[in-house]
Formats: structure tokens, C-alpha cells, sequence
């Protein structure tokens, strides 16, 4: 069972408060990486469904960091699964 909350782990990478690297990664087990994954889908979801006003630059520039960061953080997921368990 994960020792971290999977979802306060989403919203900090989308924060830009967590980076993930492979060695960050090896402390999951694949199911544990799965729920991670997971949560970082749902929370791109709702961050792609956030509103911001055509003029306000700010909040459409921060959108477009979280996103940013959880689409690299579930790249790098991805890759780390597929190079650890290449049968998956």
C-alpha cells in the first residue's frame, strides 16, 4: 500500500513540487505506480476542464504548467514501467 497519498502526490507534481526521476520511482511497486498513474490522469482531466478568461495570460499560463507537468510525470511513468517491466 502506498505510504504517500496518491492524489495529494498528483496535485503536488502538478504543482511543480515533486519531480519524479527513476530512482524517485523504484520505491514503488508496478501496482502502486499504477494508482499513481491513475490520479495524475484524473487530475489532468480536471485541470484540462479548468476555465480561464481568454485575457487573464496568469491563469492560462499556470494551466498550461500543471498540464505540462503531469503529462511529463506520466511520461516518465510509462517509460519507467515499460523499461522495468518490458512484458507489461
Amino acid at each position: 500500500m502506498l505510504r504517500e497519498n496518491p492524489k495529494q502526490m498528483a496535485s503536488e507534481i502538478a504543482d511543480g513540487l515533486i519531480f519524479f526521476t527513476p530512482h524517485h520511482l523504484k520505491k514503488f511497486t508496478p501496482a502502486e505506480l499504477q494508482v499513481i498513474e491513475g490520479h495524475l490522469q484524473h487530475l489532468l482531466v480536471e485541470v484540462r476542464g479548468e476555465f480561464c478568461a481568454p485575457d487573464d495570460f496568469r491563469a492560462t499560463q499556470h494551466k498550461h504548467q500543471k498540464m505540462q507537468r503531469i503529462q511529463a510525470a506520466m511520461r516518465m511513468l510509462q517509460s519507467f514501467r515499460h523499461h522495468h517491466n518490458p512484458h507489461e
